[in-house]
């Protein structure tokens, strides 16, 4: 007597084809309309992804959906601190992680590690940085910015030299106080002065009269958040930071 085998066809792998024609997008019609009204389209460039990590690792459905959200999370996140940080006037580009530092450099590691955590902000303190030109502190100032803004704290920043002018343009025709509750709303304000402008011409006065009284205002307030920030291009010659 002899033995028969009967061949049954193998089914084809989840997200592929029977005829190896590659991988099936997991996201059809249907989950994109669902994707869309329940406004999380972004999930669909991740979530072939997301499918290929569960089935390595065996995930629960719990664990799958907890991911996913995660990445939604994330995802907004980072979508709201880049429009905060277009809002407040911060360049994109010009972060912590894109800064290139100069190998000469030096400069108190463990004071900038600790002007990053934002304490000062807190205690309401102030910062001026220092130092020749071209080191970097712009950037550095900004990149604090940035800092502050994925804390969701409120950031402001611009040249001095056109926040002076808004300020004198705001004396002359009667909106200072607009200007004034403005940034006193401001949790961090950085200003960067430029070496070409000189900032003790009579021009600028008006506005440093009303920084000054931004300041007066806001340390009386004793709210303990708002700082002053300063990034200053000194002349080549200034020593240190």
């Amino acid at each position: 007597m002899s033995a028969t085998t009967t061949a049954t066809p193998s089914r084809p792998a989840a997200g592929t084809t029977g005829n190896g024609a590659g991988p099936v997008d997991p996201v059809g019609p249907d989950l994109a309309r669902t994707l869309r009204a329940l406004k999380l389209s972004g999930l669909r460039d991740t979530l072939p992804e997301r499918l290929t990590l569960a089935r390595a690792r065996a995930m629960g459905h719990a664990a799958f959906l907890e991911l996913l959200l995660g990445d939604e999370v994330s995802r907004r996140d980072s979508r709201s601190a880049m429009l905060r940080a277009r809002t407040a006037g911060l360049d994109p580009a010009v972060r912590l992680d894109t800064w290139a530092e100069p190998p000469d450099l030096r400069y108190d590691r463990m004071l900038w590690s600790d002007l990053t955590s934002l304490r000062f902000t807190e205690a309401g303190h102030g910062v001026l940085v220092l130092g020749p030109v071209g080191v970097g502190k712009t950037h550095l100032a900004a990149a604090l910015g940035h800092i502050a803004i994925r804390r969701r704290i409120g950031v402001h920043f611009a040249r001095a030299d056109k926040l002076f002018a808004r300020l004198r343009g705001a004396r002359l025709d009667n909106t200072l106080e607009v200007e004034m509750r403005r940034l006193a709303r401001v949790d961090l304000l950085i200003g960067d002065l430029c070496r070409h402008r000189d900032y003790a011409d009579p021009q600028w006065g008006s506005g440093r009269d009303v920084l000054r009284r931004w300041g007066s205002r806001v340390g009386s307030s004793g709210s303990g958040r708002h700082s002053h920030r300063l990034s200053r291009k000194a002349r080549s010659g200034s020593a240190g930071w």
